[in-house]
Order: structure tokens, then C-alpha cells, then sequence
């Protein structure tokens, strides 16, 4: 497998073979395409339930508002979307689902590896480890993708829908 450069990545998207939409221009840097953060995050609710019965698990929606700041909140039974352009904080050591701005398609012989920026990893933002997604995305691949992210650190940490959260490197596989 080879690693697209820039400038494959760039002919690709010309050419319709990889499909970049959610952005005005996709921000193609050497051998990667930037890519933005959402505005869904979706956390888990600790004391909505004493236990979580995985073959009972269901997760329907009970309730939507609009928040005093403009962002909706979406409740169900064991987790709450948050949905709007407001920054969101991370809280040390809780889980939070994010979504990205771009929504990508991918042709049959192409792989996506989606990366965090190293700013975010520096101060202690990852994947978290528990997740089964391992930041692949497949050939055929299409649409927004979610990733879980899980804050390290001491102190909450502000993320704002529209930052550069990561980074997608492109592989042509056989």
C-alpha cells in the first residue's frame, strides 16, 4: 500500500474518486486532508440508569430543547446529543462521541486513516481505548464519520465545532 501525496489526493478529488463535501475547501496538506470538527457530541449519562442490560440496550430519544446558548440537546435514555456551533467542554476522563464536519466518499481502492492533530494528543485528548474504531475508514466508505475522544488531563478542555481536529492519509490498496 502507498500513501497518497498531496497532490494525488488533490487529482483524486478532481476527478470525482474521493468525494470531500462539508467544507468550502478541502485543506490538502503534503500527504493529508484536514479535517474539521462537527457540531454533534454525544456523551454518556452515568446516573440516567443503575445498569446498563446490553441485551435490553435500547436508546430512544425522550426529549429536545433548545439551550439558553442556541445549541439543541437531544436526551435519551443513556446518552444526551448536544447539537450546535457553541464550543463544548471535555471533562476529564468522560467519554464523548464527536462527529466531523466533512462527509467523505471513498472509491474501492482507497483506505482512510484518520488521526487526531498531535496539539490535541499533546494536552492529553485521544481516542479513547475502549472504542472498537480504530480511525479506518474503509473502501466505499461514505458519509460524516464519528470518532470517541476521552480527555487525560486534570482540567476541562473547550473544543469548538469547525477546528481542525485531525487528519484523514489516504492509502491505495490492490
Amino acid at each position: 500500500m502507498a500513501i497518497l501525496s498531496g497532490k494525488s489526493i488533490r487529482d483524486r478529488i478532481a476527478k470525482g474518486d474521493i468525494v470531500v463535501r462539508g467544507v468550502e475547501e478541502p485543506s490538502i496538506g503534503v500527504a493529508s486532508l484536514d479535517i474539521h470538527l462537527g457540531d454533534r457530541f454525544t456523551e454518556f449519562r452515568y446516573t440516567a440508569n443503575p445498569v446498563i442490560d446490553i441485551k435490553e440496550y435500547k436508546n430512544p430519544t425522550r426529549y429536545e430543547k433548545m439551550l439558553p446558548d442556541g445549541r439543541m440537546e437531544i436526551r435519551h435514555d443513556y446518552t444526551t446529543e448536544y447539537v450546535g456551533q457553541d464550543p463544548y467542554i471535555i471533562y476529564p476522563q468522560d467519554p464523548t462521541l464527536c462527529t466531523t464536519k466533512e462527509y467523505l466518499k471513498l472509491p474501492d481502492d482507497i483506505i482512510g486513516r484518520f488521526y487526531l492533530k498531535s496539539t490535541l494528543t499533546k494536552i492529553g485528548v485521544m481516542f479513547e481505548s475502549a472504542a472498537s474504531w480504530s480511525g479506518v475508514l474503509t473502501p466505499g466508505f461514505e458519509g460524516d464519520f464519528q470518532f470517541p475522544i476521552v480527555y487525560n488531563g486534570r482540567l476541562p478542555v473547550r473544543i469548538y465545532p469547525g477546528m481542525v481536529i485531525g487528519e484523514v492519509f489516504f492509502e491505495k490498496i490492490e
